[in-house]
């Protein structure tokens, strides 16, 4: 008679959400991890597959599993037949219904539920990951239900909000059918190119918010009234989470809620040709009273006229304000010097696009001044040198008297 090999146990198990199942224990290299299980009481056995979970593994019973179950976990070594970690237990399967917590709506929500014409009865609710939570243990088929939000100020209490609708048990699956009231939820959220989409005409008083990640604000924008979109064009690729919110006197009355994943591709650079606009120029362009550039084109009335310059092969521009000149306009250059690009635009009002533009270079030199003073005899001659260096003399000119 062999000796009996020891069976070790297997440890940590817990519900991982409302149809998981999860246990911590490590298997060994090359181990067979298999699970199984019965409606309690029953003779007839299902199997699940294992999948990695924490430093274990977790099975999901998704639909059409509730009540209490009893379920066996075995691990084997590789080339064995006889498991070397054995574990039995029974687990209670009970469907969920949840929404989210809305911190603008005041007061305490019940949720009460019942079959169609029957008594209100009322379920325990638990807060878990920003939603509240009802564990709705009951037998498959559908409900109604009601959400009430009630305030108490020690003497009377008032209701706040509320919410019904229907729901169907199915299994381990708790599914709501219809909801009206407030707050209820928006459906049919889905995306088209580079847009969340919806359909949902603003009641009286009502205002419409596209949020992401709740910070980042869209535009909602519609074309009949009843179909939505907003554009996320542009954003960085990642995954967002979103929330369209309908409000009424500073009250969300509907909301939808999700997550959003945006991919950003880089695609190639397409020409279209259309009918080119013809563009008029600026002419007359002189030195003004030496520091002044000014050119003698006219503008039309309500026209923006625009100037624009910057050191020659720079690729930061300036702009200065253009002042009426002679026919047209002029601008002090005062304290800039060496070679400039400069753009002049004129633009009717109401147009984004110029209809003139100028567009050219000058030389900017520093000069010095100094009176003509006719009771001085003979001709002046200017010279300058570096600190120590030879005298040099440069050309003198007059102007302005």
């Amino acid at each position: 008679m062999l000796s009996p090999s020891a069976v070790s146990g297997i440890s940590g198990f817990q519900a991982v959400s409302s149809t998981q199942l999860g246990w911590t224990t490590a298997p060994s290299s090359g181990d067979t991890v298999t699970f199984r299980y019965r409606q309690s009481g029953s003779g007839t056995w299902s199997s699940l597959t294992p999948t990695a979970w924490s430093t274990g593994y977790v099975v999901d019973f998704g639909t059409g599993v509730s009540g209490t179950i009893e379920y066996e976990v075995t691990y084997t070594h590789a080339g064995q037949s006889t498991p070397y970690r054995i574990a039995y237990g029974t687990t209670v399967i009970t469907p969920t219904l949840a929404w989210p917590i809305d911190s603008s709506i005041q007061g305490t929500p019940t949720f009460y539920y019942r079959t169609s014409g029957g008594s209100w009865t009322s379920l325990p609710i638990t807060s878990s990951g920003g939603q509240y939570q009802v564990a709705a243990a009951l037998p498959s088929g559908s409900y109604e239900w009601q959400i009430v939000y009630t305030m108490s100020d020690g003497y009377t209490s008032w209701t706040t909000a509320s919410a019904q609708g229907t729901f169907t048990i199915s299994g381990s699956t708790a599914t709501v059918t219809s909801q009206t009231g407030t707050p209820s939820y928006l459906d049919g959220v889905s995306t088209s190119g580079s847009n969340l989409t919806w359909s949902r005409a603003l009641q009286s008083g009502e205002s419409v918010t596209v949020t992401l990640n709740g910070s980042i604000s869209l535009t909602p924008q519609t074309s009949n009234g009843t179909n939505y979109w907003a554009s996320f064009d542009g954003l960085a690729s990642g995954t967002y989470s979103y929330e369209i919110a309908y409000w009424l006197g500073g009250n969300k009355r509907v909301m939808g809620t999700g997550t959003l994943t945006i991919t950003t591709t880089t695609t190639p650079s397409t020409v279209s040709v259309s009918t080119p606009t013809s563009v008029g120029t600026i002419t007359g362009f002189q030195v003004v009273n030496g520091s002044q550039l000014g050119w003698t084109t006219a503008a039309s009335s309500g026209d923006t006229v625009a100037f624009r310059y910057r050191q020659s092969g720079s690729g930061t521009w300036s702009s200065l304000t253009p002042t009426t000149w002679s026919t047209g306009y002029a601008v002090d250059l005062g304290g800039v010097s060496g070679t400039i690009e400069y753009e002049v635009t004129y633009t009717q009002a109401g147009e984004s696009r110029p209809y003139r533009v100028a567009h050219g270079t000058a030389v900017i030199s520093q000069a010095l001044a100094w009176p003509i003073d006719s009771s001085i005899p003979g001709t002046p001659t200017f010279y300058y040198r570096a600190p120590g260096g030879s005298w040099t003399s440069l050309s003198i000119s007059s102007v302005g008297g």
